[in-house]
């Protein structure tokens, strides 16, 4: 049944956000950025949504899309454990998209259970999916999470981080997280991968 009201709730936000952004338009890639919501929008999803989730919006091509790739990687103290591609959009026609992405963890004893969902709307239909990983829990730690809050560019065969989650049962003091990990900058994301545990949303797009 939540996932019903999930994709419902999705469906209806996606119909209400028809509305063209003034936002820049790079000639040979394309623009990711926050969808514009209303406060009571926002306060709907809040309300419903307890947990972490963002809606983006992807514009702006001059060409038109060939594939919209999403994916989630989990990786645990700076290597890579899980490569999880959730679903492709193929379309010769789309030129703008929009994307909700929703994460929940379940903490037991032993086990955390990672759920995960993606949609996309687009020109050339929805798309969604989504399943949860097992993975072993921390018995103390700090967690902490950061997304997508600006509008940033997207060049043909790029893939950017739109989210990330990180754990640290290590370092008490904090977990910092740099905004600049979603510009690619290397330093930054490496930093973000010594921690314990961290899940990286990505998007990669085709033209």
């Amino acid at each position: 049944m939540k996932k019903w009201i999930l994709i419902l709730l999705c469906s209806i936000l996606f119909l209400m956000s028809g509305c063209e952004t003034n936002q820049q338009k790079p000639a040979n890639g394309l623009t990711v950025q926050p969808l514009k919501m209303s406060k009571r929008e926002k306060d709907i999803l809040d309300l419903t949504l307890p947990s972490d989730h963002l809606f983006l919006e992807v514009n702006g091509a001059e060409k038109k899309l060939k594939a919209i790739k999403l994916s989630l990687e989990l990786y645990e103290n700076g290597k890579l454990k899980k490569d999880l591609p959730l679903f492709t959009i193929h379309s010769k026609k789309t030129k703008k998209a929009l994307i909700f992405y929703r994460q929940e963890m379940e903490k037991e004893k032993k086990k955390t259970k990672i759920s995960y969902y993606a949609s996309v709307k687009s020109e050339g239909g929805l798309m969604s999916g989504g399943d949860s990983i097992s993975v072993s829990s921390f018995s103390d730690s700090n967690s902490a999470s950061i997304r997508l809050s600006d509008q940033t560019i997207i060049k043909p065969g790029e893939s950017i981080i739109l989210y990330a989650f990180a754990e640290n049962q290590h370092d008490k003091s904090g977990i910092p997280m740099r905004s600049d990990i979603f510009t690619g900058n290397k330093e930054a994301v490496q930093k973000l991968l010594k921690n314990s545990r961290v899940i990286l949303f990505k998007m990669k797009v085709e033209f």
